[in-house]
């Protein structure tokens, strides 16, 4: 599992201070100074609240290969290239992953939150992004519109350094926040970010019967979701005014029903809400 270094607590502390939350994802980018002459250029952070060990495991193992990667000037990362195939050999874990809104078990659940927490970062860092996904459903882990989807051998999140010095990743957890930092030595540009639309309306309740002995009770196993439509912009700062604006992604998901059990096995242990 990931720590940050000790010499990254000031960096985190200050993080920490100037972070805004929003729909669950804590963000920051102030440049912060760093051991070796190198600073943060942007950081991105992510809560694991609510989160099943299973997907905790996958996502700090993710962490785990990103980081201190390396990306030189004109470097390119891909995420599936970085950390590789999820399979039981290299260490992940069966964990709950969204199917077309439904949770279910595979390999890998809870990688996307990694790859989500990186395009965080360089999104706000001023990386070049030359491929990222949506999720079909947003994520309770970030806010729509800045998500990274990612599927072995379907679907990657790839990005470019085209600065003039490297850029290196650091990624690992504070507490329940899983946190990836940028950081360089050169003069960056400064980024906000714009995320503008509304949610759309819910799916119905899915309800699951026929489980065990009808106690007129009902379990609810899976949050329900709204569908979204948003636009996020990356709106550039120089010399400290607001300069060109770049929309990055138009993105639509759709509504994802709640799973409800209307009946209660006898062994059945207390209510579980699968997170999406």
């Amino acid at each position: 599992m990931p720590r940050l270094h000790d010499r990254m607590w000031p960096v985190v502390r200050s993080l920490l201070a100037a972070a805004a939350v929003l729909g669950g994802a804590w963000v920051a980018t102030r440049p912060a100074p760093n051991a070796g002459g190198m600073r943060v250029i942007a950081s991105t952070c992510t809560s694991l609240a609510g989160r099943t060990n299973a997907q905790r495991a996958n996502a700090l193992l993710a962490a785990s290969l990103l980081n201190d990667r390396r990306l030189p000037p004109g470097g390119e990362l891909s995420f599936n290239r970085c950390v590789g195939e999820w399979t039981p050999r290299r260490g992940f874990v069966r964990a709950p992953v969204s199917s077309g809104g439904i949770m279910v078990q595979a390999h890998g659940g809870g990688v996307c939150q990694t790859s989500t927490t990186l395009y965080g970062a360089a999104l706000r860092g001023g990386l070049t992004i030359l491929e990222r996904h949506r999720h079909e459903v947003r994520p309770r882990y970030a806010p729509p519109g800045l998500d990274a989807a990612v599927a072995f051998g379907a679907a990657d999140l790839r990005i470019r350094n085209d600065y003039t010095f490297p850029v290196q990743l650091r990624a690992g957890t504070v507490g329940d926040l899983l946190t990836v930092s940028l950081l360089g030595t050169g003069p960056t540009a400064r980024c906000r970010l714009e995320v503008t639309g509304e949610p759309g309306g819910a799916a119905r309740p899915l309800l699951v019967g026929g489980l065990g002995r009808s106690s007129g009770r009902r379990i609810v196993r899976q949050a329900g979701s709204p569908g979204w439509a948003v636009t996020t912009t990356r709106r550039w700062i120089v010399a400290g005014r607001p300069d060109r604006r770049e929309v990055m992604s138009v993105d639509r998901y759709r509504a994802a029903s709640a799973v409800i059990n209307t009946g209660t096995p006898p062994s059945d242990p207390a209510s579980t809400v699968v997170p999406l």
